[in-house]
């Protein structure tokens, strides 16, 4: 159990949770993604309201810039493009998976499958809500992995080593979803001896 929550007194704030009353204060956790509380809740619920392929390429060329000014670097527009193009392929996926999760339980690319969480005893709505930030994160890491490659570096290569190292971390299962193979496979395959 964390520190954090055995340090927290309810009885030592105010409503809120923000002042302390008494006490000492519990310093908050450094948030690692780049995006706020409230600016990854936002974008998880426009996630969910995107509707038509024009709403949905516009949330994510936000997530793009925004995650790639996180990190003090503005990318190379053919670079942009082909992020958009994985995240749209992504996106795609994951709304699919959202739909027929619904639809019929034991579907293979259910979210859970496809971020690796247990989502079991939440509400359908909050399926979705946590499928939708998850996505987010995803969204998030890839172009900040994108932005922290080098500036010379080819852009599809960029974007295909950044799609396949944030999907490793917090998406195992979108790869299989995609149909992509593992990231070790050509290595395995070479390594093979011929027979």
């Amino acid at each position: 159990m964390s520190r954090a929550l055995l340090a927290f007194n309810p009885e030592a704030h105010r409503s809120g949770g923000d002042t302390l009353l008494f006490g000492v204060a519990v310093p908050a956790a450094p948030r690692t993604f780049g995006l706020s509380a409230l600016e990854e809740l936002n974008l998880a619920s426009q996630f969910l309201e995107a509707r038509s392929g024009t709403v949905m390429a516009a949330l994510l060329k936000y997530i793009i810039h925004r995650s790639s000014a996180a990190q003090g670097r503005a990318l190379d527009p053919r670079l942009v493009g082909l992020l958009l193009h994985h995240l749209t392929r992504a996106a795609t996926t994951v709304r699919d998976a959202m739909q027929s999760d619904a639809a019929a339980v034991g579907f293979p690319r259910s979210p859970e499958a496809i971020f690796g969480t247990e989502l079991e005893g939440l509400s359908p709505e909050d399926r979705e809500f946590e499928t939708a930030r998850h996505f987010v994160w995803f969204a998030n890491d890839l172009a900040r992995t994108a932005a922290r490659a080098a500036p010379n570096a080819v852009p599809g290569i960029v974007a295909s080593h950044a799609e396949r190292l944030t999907a490793r971390r917090l998406a195992p299962g979108l790869s299989r979803a995609l149909g992509q193979p593992p990231m070790d496979f050509h290595a395995r395959r070479r390594a093979r001896p011929e027979q």
